[in-house]
């Protein structure tokens, strides 16, 4: 099959005998696997017996699309480091063990994986399908890395078998994310250097309405802040607003030149949504007004404990610790809401960096 443009007649064919109990062999840019859906015992039990799979050891689960995940796990049990580790290296060679949401079907644990093999992702789609997908191997042998590997590990037993190209041959990285810090239960394809560059990174999120002036503020103030302090390279900090048309429109005018007085070019900044993925991966979010917190809460009530006005930050604040929009006035406007971010932003820098100087 080819990789690239995978035939979707075949494809239904091998997603109707994986709902019939079928045991497929399927390629992944890592290895082959062996592939059952999940809620179909007797294959499960088949798959068991030709692996020669310790019944006490579970196998992982292969998704598509990743958004797939929050059905096997609570959203809000994955922690922001663990939603960035996802959202870096998926679809990619990275299984990742959460914690399950159906504790009575898969146990406390679930390991979770996206491949970035076409092949898989396409056939997964189609079919909406949720499979096992051990490597292809009985039980302590190498993982097969060719079709033929894969014919003679399983001469008899298997109900399909897909070939295509694509295979590198390393093994998935395995991490735990239940426990802390992170148990790097295999290296494999994705180096240990870089599961933990991840899991000891921050996101900071500021939001406003438009995400052309107050919140833009804070984003390129923080950057130009955490640029002159070192061991600060894993912190991403981003901005957004609630009423915004992804993409569409920058920065006032006043707020570029603003800011280019200070040294920071926001010419070429880009209006961005909230959205979902940026919010659930944000250590901290600071918003400027109560009602931006109200959104975000409508929709992901458990990022409670993250969110933050802003203006609470100011030290020597003696009034409403809303920051209110200055679109539309003067100059004069502007520099005091300003004014007002930069004090707040200094405020924070060490909580978010430790006090690194």
């Amino acid at each position: 099959m080819d990789q690239n443009n995978p035939d979707k007649g075949v494809l239904y064919e091998i997603a109707t005998i994986l709902k019939e109990g079928g045991i497929v062999a399927l390629p992944t840019e890592t290895v082959y696997g062996l592939a059952v859906c999940v809620d179909i015992p007797e294959a499960v039990e088949r798959l068991r017996r030709i692996k020669n799979r310790p019944g006490d050891k579970p196998f992982p689960i292969q998704i598509w699309p990743s958004k797939k995940v929050f059905s096997l796990t609570p959203k809000d049990k994955i922690a922001p480091n663990a939603y960035r580790l996802i959202q870096r290296f998926w679809p990619g060679p990275l299984t990742v063990i959460f914690p399950a949401m159906d504790k009575e079907r898969f146990g406390e644990k679930v390991g979770i994986r996206v491949s970035a093999h076409r092949v898989v992702q396409e056939l997964l789609g189609l079919g909406d399908l949720v499979v096992y997908m051990p490597s292809a191997n009985p039980s302590g042998s190498p993982p097969a890395q060719s079709l033929q590997e894969v014919i003679s590990y399983f001469p008899k037993g298997l109900d399909a078998v897909v070939a295509s190209g694509g295979v590198e041959g390393k093994a998935s990285t395995v991490v735990d994310i239940t426990t802390s810090p992170w148990k790097i239960a295999r290296e494999g394809a994705v180096p240990a250097q870089e599961i933990r560059r991840v899991e000891q990174s921050r996101r900071i999120v500021f939001v406003c309405t438009g995400n052309s002036c107050r919140s833009v503020m804070a984003e390129y103030y923080l950057k130009k802040l955490l640029s002159q302090r070192e061991g600060t390279e894993e912190v991403e900090v981003y901005s957004c607003g609630i009423m915004v048309v992804d993409g569409i429109g920058g920065a006032t005018p006043v707020v570029v030149e603003m800011l280019a007085r200070e040294g920071m070019d926001a010419s070429r900044h880009v209006r961005r949504a909230i959205n979902e993925s940026l919010l659930l991966g944000a250590d901290l979010i600071f918003v400027m007004e109560r009602y931006h917190e109200d959104v975000i809460l409508r929709y992901l009530p458990f990022l409670r404990g993250r969110i933050y006005l802003l203006g609470e930050f100011i030290e020597d604040l003696s009034t409403d610790p809303e920051i209110p929009d200055p679109i539309g006035g003067s100059w004069e406007v502007y520099e005091e809401t300003y004014s007002k971010i930069k004090k707040a932003v200094n405020r924070i820098l060490d909580l978010i960096t430790g006090g690194k100087k």
